[in-house]
C-alpha cells in the first residue's frame, strides 16, 4: 500500500477504503477518521485502520515491517477506546467532556467563586452556542497525542455533574502535564480530592507521566491547601507571572511526582479517608500513543 504524506487536498466524506495497491492519502484518511470521531463512531474508525493494516500486509497489534504500517499502527493505538473510557471512583467518576455538556460548562464559567478556584485566568467562552458546541465536539473527538490535552466532567455515580478536571499541555517527551480541577456545589466533602486521585491514576498509570504541575494564584489559599493535602509539593513562586484584568498575579508552582514517597503517603491517607479499604486501581497501557507521523511515499 502507498501512503502519501500530508499536503494534498483532503475531504472528510465520502471516503472508502481504496482497492488493494491503490494510494491512500494521509490527509484524506485523517480527515475521514476525524469525521467518524465527531460522529461518535470510534469503533468504525478502528475498523477502518485495521482493514488498511491488513491490506498493507500487517497484523494489527503485532510488529510492523513498513513505514506505512508503523503510521497506521500508531493511529490505531491513538484510537484505542481507553483514551475515552470513563474513570470510575467510589463516589464520583470522570468522563470526557463533550457538546452535550454545553449548558453545564456555561453554568460553571458563570460562577465567579468556582472560576476563582478552578482557573481565574481562563478566557471567556464564545457567546454563540453553536461555536461553543463545535469547540466541545472537537475537544471530545481529539486524539490526546495531537491536542496535548484531556478534559473531563466530574459527576456523581447518579450522573449529576458537579465539576471539571483537565490535563493540559501534555508533554510526552518530558512525561509531564499541567493539572486543573474544580468542583461546584459538590455532593460530598472530598469530591475534588477523589477526582484528583482518579486523574492522577490515569496520568501516571495509563499515560505514564512522571509529573503533574499545578500553577495556582498565590492568593488562592484554599486551592493551595487542597493541592498540598493530596501530595503536591511547592516548587517556587512565579512573581507577576500573568496579567489578570490588567494586574500582575503571582503564581505558586506545585508538582505531584510519580513515586514520590511523601505524595504516595499523602494519597494513601486521602484514599483511606475517602474510600476506606478500597483502592482506586489505575488501568495500564504499554505506551503513551505517539503523535502519528505519516511516512514518505512508498515506491
Amino acid at each position: 500500500m502507498t501512503v502519501e504524506p500530508p499536503g494534498a487536498p483532503s475531504v472528510a466524506t465520502p471516503w472508502s477504503a481504496p482497492p488493494a495497491g491503490a494510494t491512500v492519502r494521509a490527509a484524506d484518511l485523517e480527515a475521514h477518521l476525524q469525521a467518524l470521531r465527531l460522529q461518535g463512531r470510534r469503533e468504525a474508525a478502528r475498523a477502518c485502520l485495521r482493514e488498511l493494516l491488513e491490506r498493507a500486509g500487517e497484523v494489527p497489534g503485532q510488529a510492523v515491517t513498513t513505514p506505512a504500517g508503523r503510521w497506521l499502527q500508531q493511529l490505531l493505538a491513538a484510537h484505542d477506546e481507553r483514551w475515552w473510557a470513563r474513570l470510575d471512583g467510589r463516589r464520583c467518576r470522570l468522563r470526557r467532556r463533550g457538546p452535550d455538556d454545553l449548558a453545564f460548562v456555561r453554568r460553571l464559567w458563570a460562577a465567579p467563586h468556582f472560576m476563582e478556584r478552578f482557573n481565574a485566568l481562563a478566557p471567556p467562552l464564545p457567546s454563540d452556542d453553536q461555536a461553543l458546541r463545535q469547540i466541545l465536539a472537537h475537544e471530545q473527538a481529539a486524539l490526546s497525542g495531537r491536542s496535548r490535552s484531556l478534559h473531563w466532567v466530574i459527576e456523581g455515580c447518579d450522573g449529576a455533574a458537579f465539576g471539571v478536571a483537565s490535563l493540559a499541555d501534555i508533554q510526552p517527551a518530558h512525561r509531564r502535564a499541567e493539572f486543573l480541577v474544580g468542583v461546584h456545589e459538590p455532593p460530598y466533602a472530598g469530591a475534588a480530592a477523589e477526582a484528583t486521585l482518579l486523574a492522577a491514576d490515569f496520568a501516571f498509570g495509563v499515560l505514564h507521566l512522571r509529573k503533574l504541575v499545578a500553577l495556582v494564584p498565590a492568593h488562592n489559599r484554599a486551592s493551595l491547601e487542597g493541592a498540598e493535602h493530596i501530595g503536591f509539593r511547592r516548587e517556587g513562586l512565579l512573581q507577576g507571572h500573568v496579567l489578570h484584568q490588567g494586574q500582575p498575579v503571582d503564581l505558586v508552582a506545585l508538582a505531584l511526582m510519580a513515586g514520590d514517597p511523601g505524595a504516595v503517603e499523602a494519597q494513601r491517607r486521602v484514599r483511606r479517608r475517602l474510600l476506606g479499604a478500597a483502592q482506586l486501581a489505575p488501568a495500564s497501557v504499554s505506551v503513551m500513543p505517539e503523535r502519528p507521523t505519516a511516512p514518505a511515499p512508498t515506491p
